[in-house]
């Protein structure tokens, strides 16, 4: 199934395509820098979500195509919110649990978004995979700098003798770039690839006994 909108018709694809497309970029440079919001505050990141979310469902109800949310892991995962929904009142803060449910949603809308955004754009995901290559970098080197002289860049101290943070404010360095790993991995052995396959295996295992000693030193196993 394509992820792509629909053509407009003839008589109101002049009056939209201007906006659309200044939407659209808006939506791009969102993504592309979403891994980088991600070093600061919770805030800017989830603002990229959300903006990239909205337009991607403003664009779709304009042109009256869902098309790309008709997906079947978006309907389990509509299901799950479903299902939390309803289990809202039973818990502790039912108001919480309610927004909660609500509100996890946006991640696979989220999701089919980004498909939307790289089918129509593929360049974008090649900037995307950089941005998230060059901060995963940048978050080794501040922990390795935090390890050595006991301060990152932005002044952060370890959280005790055996948890680093890194760029964050909490010790939770070892678990994020855990997460975000292999979209570098995937982004460095493509890249060698283009090589010697030699090559590509050699950067892999050297990357991934970085990732193994940046474990180690942050203290989270």
């Amino acid at each position: 199934m394509s992820y792509e909108f629909r053509s407009l018709p003839a008589n109101s694809a002049s009056s939209m395509n201007g906006p659309m497309a200044g939407m659209q970029k808006l939506a791009l440079v969102a993504v592309v820098l979403l891994p980088i919001f991600v070093l600061f505050k919770r805030v800017p990141a989830e603002a990229a979500v959300g903006m990239t979310v909205l337009i991607a469902l403003f664009v779709a109800i304009r042109r009256q195509d869902f098309s790309w949310l008709a997906q079947g892991w978006v309907y389990a995962a509509a299901a799950l919110s479903v299902i939390l929904l309803a289990l809202s009142p039973f818990s502790v803060n039912p108001a919480n649990s309610a927004l909660s449910a609500v509100l996890a949603l946006r991640w696979p809308v989220f999701a089919a978004a980004l498909i939307w955004l790289f089918s129509r754009q593929p360049n974008t995901l090649v900037w995307f995979e950089r941005a998230m290559l060059a901060v995963i970098v940048f978050i080794v080197l501040d922990t390795f700098l935090q390890y050595v002289i006991g301060r990152d860049v932005f002044g952060h101290a370890p959280s005790s003798s055996f948890r680093l943070t890194g760029p964050f404010d909490h010790p939770m360095v070892g678990t994020f770039t855990d997460r975000v790993w292999f979209i570098g991995l995937a982004v460095v052995w493509f890249a060698a690839l283009r090589w010697r396959e030699l090559w590509a295996l050699l950067a892999i295992a050297g990357m991934s006994a970085i990732g193994a000693l940046f474990l180690f030193l942050t203290g989270e196993r």
